[in-house]
């Protein structure tokens, strides 16, 4: 349909003829072939309504339906749109029109009509334009309490849950209202033992298609026509979505000390700085709002304290006689600093590679690195003081945590293990070699042990002054990073984040993933351990192109979410009994 366009506006070109003696090697490229694919990639105009791709227009429709109303009693759904006029040979179409597209009365397929040429509205003063119609339902609900049963649970997926559902026999909130039926809230609802929810039910659906305004089109030669004068949108450069390294220079602080950070930037939604201080600790703002300790959000994001610890460290295992307190570790495992009680024997050379009574040093390190096998080795007890105990001690009596996890192992801890008579501690690898405490430091400093603790600290600093319940804050932080319609990488900012970081995610997951947090703070840490470079901000390999299509679906958007709106309220005060859908879309905020 788009040649036939441009053989109509276009009319007949004159030939053009080449005189020059040096014959050209290579042809001149098509110049305006970015535009025009940009532009058929936003309305895609060869393809029917019910097989077009969300990307583009598409998308920007699929992302904002369907819209419901406060009460779910009613909701809007999103069919179709259609661009241009389209007649069959009867006069009685009705539907979506489009390529390969039949009437249903007269079996015959639906052509195109154009209102004007595009040198007519050179000559008029006219805007070379097509109307834009989308084809939506209104869908009305009642509620119906549902005793939950084997045979039931199969039929609740894609309901909605009108009211909140308490856990039995207590008054603790199990599912919170207008929540979406999935998978997973129906094992919630088999595991909890739930005997009845409210769902709603379809009563009546009102379908109807919807003139939303006029499209200006671009014209055979990636230009549009406004008023009858041609206009030409310019394709921007900006930043490219996805994870970028950087470091101040040493001129943040009088000391000249480099700091680095980190910035995650999405295509849509909330922006995410990393960075360190004079101290060490590596903070992170969320929308350059007050900065909090960084493992916050990785608690918020599903980790608890040994997660993120086992994560970032390896963990090395004593091992303990209970009789006389003897303490022993792998030889391969020993670390920097440690006295060993007995010769380090290389079992297949029989050399000694470490002497009793010395300490390990950089060198012995490497050494008891390569052995063949290891073997067990006393160490001195003291040498445990100053390392981080990971698993934390408790007492068997009373089940009271005595010495919790990341806590700096001293002598007090060293009688706690000996009371207790346990037979093997967990600690942190941490010494000379692998000496970076950013991540434990920054843990001590947080103070936070589970996830909604987490989630209510990220809510202070973005809502300063308002109460954080439980439910507001974890509302707040899903929209934030797991709603698809406020958070989007975009497939470039995906594929970004998974070269730079060997991730393996889908492209189209395009919503930020606690692997990517920990890559990222990986990176950051490494940075500062001098392992990798920054990254440079002016490179065009840190840059994209934006054409006219995506500079329309952004600016299309706006237009729907203000549209989204206004539909909003206009459900919660019309009677939505005697209403069609034309009634409640006021396509003013689009146009």
């Amino acid at each position: 349909m788009s040649n036939n366009r441009s053989q109509r506006a276009l009319g007949n070109l004159r030939q053009r003829k080449n005189f020059a003696r040096i014959p050209t090697i290579i042809g001149i490229p098509n110049l305006i072939e970015i535009q025009k694919k940009s532009f058929e990639h936003f309305l895609q105009w060869d393809v029917a309504p019910h097989e077009r791709q969300r990307k583009g227009l598409e998308d920007v429709f699929s992302d904002v339906f369907p819209i419901s109303d406060l009460n779910i009693n009613a909701r809007i759904e999103y069919v179709g749109f259609e661009i241009g006029i389209w007649e069959c040979g009867c006069g009685e179409f009705k539907e979506l029109g489009g390529p390969n597209i039949f009437c249903d009365t007269c079996k015959q397929e639906v052509a195109y009509k154009e209102k004007h040429k595009f040198s007519e509205c050179r000559q008029k003063g006219l805007t070379y334009s097509d109307p834009i119609k989308i084809m939506v339902r209104l869908v009305l609900f009642d509620r119906e309490a549902v005793d939950i049963n084997a045979r039931t649970l199969k039929t609740l997926l894609g309901k909605v849950i009108i009211e909140e559902v308490k856990k039995p026999g207590t008054s603790k909130n199990l599912i919170p209202a207008k929540t979406e039926i999935t998978e997973d809230i129906l094992k919630t609802l088999a595991t909890g033992k739930v005997p009845q929810i409210t769902i709603n039910c379809v009563r009546e659906v009102k379908e109807q298609k919807i003139f939303l305004g006029e499209m200006p089109v671009m014209g055979p030669t990636g230009t549009f026509m406004i008023n009858g004068v041609e206009r030409v949108i310019v394709s921007q450069m900006h930043r490219s979505p996805g994870a970028f390294f950087s470091h101040d220079k040493g001129k943040s602080h009088v000391s000249g000390k480099i700091l680095y950070s980190a910035r995650i930037i999405p295509d849509r939604g909330s922006w995410i700085d990393f960075e360190f201080d004079i101290k060490d600790l590596l903070y992170v703002k969320i929308d350059r709002r007050r900065k909090l300790p960084a493992t916050i959000l990785l608690q918020a994001f599903g980790m608890d304290v040994k997660t993120i610890l086992e994560t970032y460290y390896p963990i090395t295992k004593v091992s303990i006689t209970t009789k006389d307190f003897r303490l022993f570790m792998g030889s391969k495992n020993l670390l920097i600093g440690f006295k060993v009680k007995e010769d380090v024997i290389d079992q297949k050379t029989d050399d000694v590679v470490l002497k009793a009574g010395k300490k390990v040093t950089v060198g012995a390190a490497k050494k008891l690195s390569r052995l063949s096998r290891s073997t067990k080795v006393e160490i001195d007890s003291e040498s445990l003081i100053g390392r981080y105990l990971f698993k934390e001690i408790v007492d068997p009596e009373t089940g009271e945590i005595e010495v919790d996890t990341n806590q700096e192992i001293t002598e007090g801890v060293l009688e706690v293990i000996k009371k207790n008579k346990l037979s093997e501690i967990q600690i942190l690898h941490i010494d000379e070699e692998m000496s970076d405490t950013v991540i434990r430091d920054t843990l001590v400093v947080a103070k936070t042990q589970t996830q909604e603790e987490a989630i209510k600290e990220i809510y202070k600093r973005l809502r300063p002054g308002d109460p954080p319940t439980q439910e507001i804050a974890r509302s707040l932080f899903a929209n934030l990073f797991f709603n698809p319609k406020r958070y989007n990488l975009s497939v470039v900012g995906r594929i970004k984040l998974n070269q730079k970081f060997g991730l393996d995610i889908p492209l189209e997951n395009r919503l930020l993933t606690l692997e990517d947090l920990v890559a990222v703070v990986r990176h950051i840490i490494d940075l500062r351990n001098g392992v990798g470079d920054i990254d440079d901000i002016d490179h065009l390999g840190n840059r994209r192109v934006r054409a006219v299509g995506e500079s329309l679906e952004n600016q299309f958007r706006v237009g729907i979410v203000r549209m989204e709106r206004a539909i909003i309220e206009r459900m919660s005060i019309q009677d939505l009994d005697v209403s069609m859908p034309h009634d409640l879309i006021n396509s003013k905020p689009v146009t």
